[in-house]
Parts: structure tokens; C-alpha cells; sequence
């Protein structure tokens, strides 16, 4: 019994612990869990991780009715799979390839 409990808190603590959130140049924000790998992110030459949103992932923030993402009722989801690029300077981001990301987000992804 004790172990059981024991388990069913380590697997709640680690199911709590396993998502960041991260967001979408013009789109809304994501969460993503730590098993696709470090979020795309960061500044210079190579981002510090290339994880981005995939094709049908659910917004969990920021879903408005103007966003590519928007379906219809009040959800976004993900119509694409998003890709690390340069968003601004040399700052790394989150891109739907369809929509690009202003003047920069059509550089090579990482």
C-alpha cells in the first residue's frame, strides 16, 4: 500500500513537472513536453534547443479569434509543424512556415 502511494505521487510529480510553455511568433503559446527535447530558444549562431510545436498541438494561452491557429469555437490548434528560426536579430523562435514570422522569419531552421 505504502509503495503504491509512494508511486502514484512520484507519477503525479513527474506528470506536473514534464511541460514548458512556449510560443509561436504571431500564434498563440504551446505546451510541450520535456521529452521532445530543450525548447527552441536563445540568441546568436545555433539555437539553445529546436523544440517546437507540432501539427495538432492544443494552445494552452494567448488563442485569439485573428490567429492562424484559431478553430472555430474558442481553441487553437497548431495547423502545422512549427520550426526553430531566427525570429528577430539573432534571436531564436517558434515559426509556422506558412506564415513566416515578419522580415525574418524566413531563414533556414535550425
Amino acid at each position: 500500500m505504502r509503495l503504491a502511494l509512494v508511486l502514484s505521487l512520484a507519477a503525479l510529480g513527474a506528470a506536473c513537472a514534464t511541460a514548458a510553455d512556449v510560443s509561436v511568433c504571431g500564434d498563440a503559446t504551446y505546451s510541450l513536453s520535456e521529452a521532445r527535447g530543450a525548447l527552441c530558444s536563445g540568441a546568436g549562431a545555433a539555437p539553445e534547443g529546436t523544440a517546437c510545436p507540432l501539427r495538432g498541438d492544443v494552445a494552452v494561452a494567448d488563442c485569439h479569434d485573428y490567429l492562424p491557429s484559431f478553430v472555430e469555437g474558442s481553441s487553437c490548434v497548431a495547423p502545422e509543424d512549427a520550426e526553430c528560426r531566427i525570429v528577430t536579430g539573432s534571436t531564436w523562435g517558434c515559426v509556422l512556415p506558412s506564415i513566416g514570422c515578419g522580415d525574418s522569419g524566413s531563414g533556414t531552421p535550425a
